[in-house]
């Protein structure tokens, strides 16, 4: 049986989906609209772009408009759940000191930390404003729909929270390394040439294996995936006040006639009359800035550690092509509380844009002012360390890099070298 309920203020849904699963969300795709999905028994699993969450009753879903995903349900007469969708770009939302309630869909990267597991009194409270907004949809009365907007933004305040103070809610699985390199490459690289040939070269994969994987574990082919992307880019450019030639050729499309078709077919209306809709809301100077001040707001009430590296070295220090290398990190806690004990304080070594291996054993509590040295252990195929290629390669280093300790900021946690490797006579 599903339920549903609307709020045109806010061009909101709220379903209570009991025994039954859309089949609209099974499939992958993308929309507009932000969603609440929270699970309150059976079980599910969802993937979102290249993360893989596996749920339990009291696990709580957020996904913005730019995340492609789509869920499967075990056994759906077992499963009930609580969907609620919302346009953030409704006029009511276009204040910019609402932007803060968006901190969490928004402020993160895509398919990361979209779950957390709620405690009974958060659940408890979930339901209680779930029940508030069923209250004021069946019982209209003067101001009803305002009462059902401001309970939804006390929603929206309420995940914020319970997702800044949870423990640890990223626990996923990552789908092959290979193919999360290849998305996060299709993601930065969109302007440019994604056909499957050039991927195939480029990642030494064949195309056809890549094919395979790419609908087996994102659920759309390469070719979709790529468009859905291409157009979120579109999109974001026209609101920027871009013209529509030139968000066409920046976001990777090389025929305008072809580009006016797909953005119609896929919005449901014209680049151009995309542009015009968006163009009063805030820019994403005025967005940037109220997500900066709504985080500090929030943080300065804490007491956090803030992680930064301070050293990142590599040895051989002067290697030579095939070199096997292996690399060191520094790590020192420059904020005002320890981090917690049992809690792995994490580093990834990213080389020329791609993940190559990483620290994930440390989880002593390191306190304020003190500092820690860490070795790789593990890394792609389990090998703690990267095989030299001539050339020059930018190093990066990237402390708590799946957000697994919440900080002051995360802004200062990488840290960039220049890595020459010689050519071996």
């Amino acid at each position: 049986m599903e339920r549903t309920i609307s709020n045109k203020l806010v061009e909101m849904q709220l379903k209570h989906n009991n025994n039954t699963v859309d089949p609209s969300e099974t499939s992958s795709h993308m929309h507009d609209y932000y969603e609440i999905f929270f699970l309150i028994s059976g079980n599910a699993r969802f993937y979102i772009e290249s993360s893989i969450y596996q749920l339990k009753p009291g696990d709580l879903v957020i996904i913005n408009n730019k995340e492609v995903h789509h869920i499967e349900i075990p056994n759906s007469k077992s499963c009930e759940s609580i969907g609620i969708t919302f346009n953030p770009n409704s006029p009511v939302f276009s204040d910019k000191g609402f932007v803060g309630v968006f901190h969490r869909f928004i402020d993160r990267p895509a398919g990361e930390y979209n779950r957390i597991s709620l405690s009974k009194d958060q659940t408890e409270y979930l339901i209680k404003l779930i029940d508030k907004i069923r209250f004021f949809e069946q019982n209209p009365i003067y101001g009803s729909h305002i009462l059902e907007f401001t309970t939804l933004a006390e929603l929206l305040v309420f995940i914020n929270n319970a997702f800044m103070n949870a423990p640890s809610f990223n626990s996923r699985e990552n789908i092959s390394g290979t193919l999360a390199n290849i998305l996060d490459y299709i993601n930065n690289n969109l302007e440019g040439d994604l056909s499957l040939s050039f991927l195939e070269k480029h990642f030494f994969i064949n195309r056809y294996y890549l094919s395979r994987i790419f609908k087996k574990h994102v659920g759309l082919n390469l070719h979709e995936y790529v468009v859905f992307k291409r157009i979120t880019k579109a999109k974001d450019m026209l609101c920027q006040g871009i013209s529509v030639l030139d968000a066409c050729r920046l976001s990777g499309f090389n025929d305008y006639s072809h580009f006016v078709r797909v953005f119609k077919n896929i919005t449901k209306t014209s680049p151009l009359q995309y542009a015009k809709i968006n163009s009063a809301k805030p820019s994403p100077a005025e967005i940037t800035g109220a997500l900066s001040e709504y985080k500090a707001n929030a943080l300065s009430a804490k007491k956090l550690p803030d992680l930064i590296l301070t050293e990142l070295t590599w040895f051989p220090l002067e290697p030579e092509e095939g070199d096997i290398v292996t690399f060191k990190t520094t790590v020192k806690n420059i904020g005002k509380a320890a981090t917690p004990t049992g809690v792995i304080l994490g580093v990834g070594i990213v080389i020329d844009n791609s993940v190559s291996c990483w620290s994930d054993k440390y989880n002593l509590p390191l306190a304020p002012n003190e500092s820690v040295t860490l070795e790789m252990n593990s890394g792609d195929y389990g090998v703690p360390s990267w095989v030299a290629k001539a050339g020059t390669h930018q190093v990066i280093g990237f402390v708590n890099d799946i957000e697994r300790i919440d900080e002051i900021t995360r802004e200062n946690n990488r840290l960039y070298k220049i890595l020459e490797v010689k050519n071996r006579e």
